[in-house]
């Protein structure tokens, strides 16, 4: 099965309420068939969607699916070291991951 890769290592500046605050935070994902699984690297959280039953991603199913969740991180880390891929090593202070 071939995998898809979405990558975006850094914080991007929200465009609203005068430019505070951020819109999106470091992450990679990747979709391997019905799968789509987001890794956030502020929090190490995760999320997963199925995205055969729910397109929109409105439903996490990550906690009900730990096996999907442990294979697809394990591609995602094989992926980042294969590339060379960076990857942020510190938190952005001014990021409150608790939003």
């Amino acid at each position: 099965m071939t995998e898809i890769f979405w990558h975006f290592p850094a914080y991007l500046e929200s465009y609203m309420d005068g430019g505070k605050g951020f819109r999106a935070r470091p992450y990679t994902s990747i979709r391997s068939g019905k799968w789509k699984l987001i890794y956030y690297y502020e929090d190490k959280n995760v999320e997963l969607f199925n995205l055969e039953e729910d397109i929109k991603e409105e439903h996490d199913v990550s906690s009900v699916n730990p096996d999907v969740v442990s294979d697809l991180k394990g591609k995602i880390f094989d992926w980042i070291d294969e590339t060379q891929a960076p990857v942020p090593t510190k938190p952005n202070s001014y990021y409150d991951c608790k939003q």
